[in-house]
């Protein structure tokens, strides 16, 4: 890129990015066509940083994925079909004059916040040397598509998009990034987290080793590995396939896990979830707390209400998940609120602990031991908060099976939120989550009893306290 091109595209940044603001005038607009009508090799990276802010937004979920305008909802229905050659190779006399332009702004919509979004002004593609249904025209309906809405509807739109990672491996074999298409090809994840949305709006974390593919708006295939899904409105009826089985959302939140023998278990944390094998119309539904395996030994379903901890004293299990416990998003007054977050998850990789093993303590934050990577276990969360005033919570919780550790510092429980925790819910990040050690006045104690099956805590504080007990699963 010469010198003159690079103040160009630092000149289309700083417009661009007061457009991401809302904050672009008529003028501002004019100068990013001109800029981009005086060097076409500039028209590339607009329309990747327009694909970016709508990433972000609809990562963030500041924008309606569904788009709308004409034809919209006939296209949501359709799965991914890559489009064919001729379609590409248009020639230029079978378009219409405004056919040369792609409207960014086209019918932006926000969502419940009730945003208007920012305005980006038309890109000309004519003279570029390609027409709309080639890489450069697919990348920009791809965005539409995730954070504008469509006027125009010709282009193959891919099913689903990553708008997040955590240390994810890819191997030797390729690999996704941030902002990536992900449509009907195979993605092999060695460890590490990806977050996809896929059109309809559904949102899925998928945990390594773990083999997937998108199938379309609406649906996914998952031959191994972890899965955790968040469903909107628009996304009611979200499917996941397996080799053997499926199950399928009916508004929900739920993570799952598929085994290499094709072992399937279900966790459901929100509304209710069918579970069927494959080629059969009808299932088992499951609702909040219930938890559904398939077996794959003799090809049947099984449901049970996902092993009821025994709590005493101020603790209370909650079968549904709220969508976040940060500081007053989730507050009960002198109670422990107890969250199963994963269940059966093998853990992806060695997980340091604060308390292994048994005994009393009110020294909290050091390293005491690790959980082995492969280890299956469920993982529980236990959270207090204050509506209006310190307080002293006290109480006990008898698990199903033995405690591997706890996991109660700060840093640590932030660390693992996304290779323990349930994705798209119990979502925190707050700096005092942790217990505190004496001689601190807010100082906490957690005891495990020599069977190692009996948690007890005492919660003192004024804000919030949590902690993560990793228990052996069935």
């Amino acid at each position: 890129m010469t010198v003159s091109s690079t103040k160009k595209l630092a000149e289309l940044r700083r417009i661009v990015s007061l457009a991401c603001d809302d904050a672009l005038d008529e003028r501002q607009k004019e100068q990013i066509e001109r800029l981009l009508d005086e060097d076409r090799d500039l028209i590339p990276y607009y329309i990747s940083m327009v694909q970016v802010d709508s990433l972000v937004e609809q990562s963030c979920g500041l924008s309606v994925l569904a788009p709308t305008g004409l034809g919209g909802e006939s296209l949501l229905d359709q799965p991914h079909v890559e489009s064919p050659t001729s379609e590409a190779e248009n020639s230029a006399s079978s378009r219409s004059p405004e056919s040369d332009y792609v409207d960014v702004a086209a019918s932006r919509h926000s969502g419940a916040r009730g945003r208007r979004g920012p305005k980006f002004p038309k890109v000309k593609t004519r003279g570029f040397g390609i027409s709309i249904t080639t890489a450069a025209g697919f990348l920009v309906a791809a965005s539409l598509l995730i954070a504008f809405g469509v006027q125009v509807v010709r282009w193959s739109l891919p099913a689903a998009h990553v708008v997040a990672m955590h240390a994810a491996d890819w191997g030797d074999e390729g690999s996704l990034e941030v902002g990536s298409a992900v449509r009907g090809s195979w993605n092999r994840l060695e460890s590490g987290t990806v977050h996809l949305s896929f059109r309809r709006g559904a949102m899925v974390a998928i945990t390594g080793p773990a083999l997937f593919r998108a199938t379309s708006p609406n649906s996914c295939d998952l031959v191994y590995g972890s899965l955790s899904a968040h469903i909107n409105e628009e996304a009611v009826g979200f499917r996941v396939d397996t080799e053997e089985a499926s199950v399928v959302d009916m508004s929900t939140g739920f993570r799952m896990t598929v085994d290499t023998d094709n072992n399937v278990s279900v966790h459901v944390t929100k509304g209710s979830v069918e579970m069927m094998r494959q080629g059969d119309s009808t299932g088992v539904e499951l609702g909040a707390g219930e938890v559904g395996a398939y077996a794959a030994r003799d090809a049947s379903i099984s449901k049970a209400v996902a092993e009821h901890v025994r709590v005493e004293g101020q603790i209370v299990y909650r079968e549904t998940h709220p969508a976040s416990l940060g500081y007053r998003a989730f507050v009960e007054d002198d109670l422990i609120n107890l969250f199963l977050e994963s269940h059966r998850l093998k853990l992806p990789h060695d997980v340091m602990l604060n308390l292994v093993d048994t005994g009393w303590y009110d020294q909290l934050g050091d390293a005491a031991g690790f959980a082995k990577a492969g280890q299956e276990v469920d993982c529980y969360l236990l959270h207090s908060s204050p509506q209006r005033r310190r307080h002293v919570v006290r109480g006990t919780v008898k698990f199903p099976r033995r405690i591997v550790g706890v996991i109660c510092e700060t840093d640590r429980l932030n660390a693992t939120n996304s290779s323990l925790g349930s994705a798209w819910s119990l979502a925190c990040m707050h700096p005092e989550r942790g217990m505190e050690s004496a001689p601190d006045l807010s100082s906490d104690i957690i005891s495990i009893s020599p069977d190692r099956r009996t948690l007890s805590v005492v919660m003192r504080t004024e804000s919030i306290d949590q902690l993560r007990v990793l228990v052996e699963a069935n």
